[in-house]
């Protein structure tokens, strides 16, 4: 908040200071705290794969050939713990462990942070239900001024509450705190979203996923394509910074490709 606060008062109308914040966060914030260490863990990962899936296949053979006693099933199970271990051994070692992969996950608190304070800015209701639900009743701030001044004198009004941003849109999306009749901001949302979780899910040439990812895949992009119809009530000003954080991260992702590249998937050793 503070920071929102801060680009306004230098005059900038909340049109261009949410988009600015959200560029802030994410170029500012994440990029280089959260998505460079993470592009690095992946990178290390990359290249420590077909070491793993090499040492695998020499544990196999080595225990098929000098436990000819031994039952399949217990063979199995002496080659998946020596997999096991291997492979935690390994990504210590390159220190690309599961919760270091996990990394990007931490940025979504900063999203959701300055979400919920645009949120409460606007005067929409608490919760994400509540901001999908949105305006959905006809509700702005301009309609709940009489309740807010109310609630001054017993204490209860929200500080966070800006009156200006009823006036400081553009174009024709001029009341922040309102839904956008022409539902071109959802779409916009839904667009970007799709492009981004297009681009981040793609994959190298000549290398297969497994058939949940593969439906994971299909089924995040058929969602972001449909999300313009979750989020049409939603007011313009949270929608306004969704599309600016989503393309900002969007950029990262593009930047990230460009300085920090994955490289080519090496086949396993033999």
């Amino acid at each position: 908040y503070s920071m929102l606060e801060a680009i306004h008062s230098t005059g900038m109308s909340w049109v261009f200071a949410i988009p600015l914040a959200a560029v802030i966060v994410r170029c500012g914030i994440v990029l280089p705290f959260i998505s460079i260490p993470a592009r690095k863990v992946q990178q290390r990962f990359v290249l420590i794969t077909p070491v793993v899936a090499g040492w695998k296949a020499a544990v196999r053979r080595h225990v098929w050939g000098t436990n000819t006693d031994l039952t399949p099933p217990v063979m199995q199970q002496i080659i998946e713990g020596h997999d096991k271990n291997t492979k935690h051994l390994l990504y210590m070692r390159w220190k690309c462990q599961w919760w270091r992969r996990a990394m990007p996950f931490l940025s979504v608190p900063f999203f959701l942070t300055l979400a919920e304070t645009i949120r409460r800015m606007v005067g929409s209701r608490p919760g994400l239900l509540g901001m999908l639900a949105g305006d959905a009743d006809g509700q702005t701030m301009k309609s709940t001024v009489g309740t807010a001044v109310s609630k001054v004198s017993s204490g209860e009004l929200d500080t966070y509450l800006d009156p200006s941003l009823t006036t400081e849109g553009a174009l024709w999306f001029t009341d922040l705190t309102a839904a956008d009749p022409t539902l071109i901001l959802p779409f916009i949302v839904s667009g970007i979203t799709f492009a981004h979780i297009a681009y981040g899910s793609r994959l190298p040439s000549g290398v297969k996923i497994s058939a949940a990812s593969g439906f994971l895949r299909r089924g995040l992009l058929v969602l972001s394509l449909s999300l313009w119809a979750l989020i049409m009530n939603v007011p313009s000003g949270i929608l306004l910074y969704w599309a600016s954080s989503t393309a900002a991260a969007f950029a990262n992702a593009l930047f990230l490709d460009w300085r920090l590249p994955l490289g080519k998937m090496i086949a396993p050793a033999k």
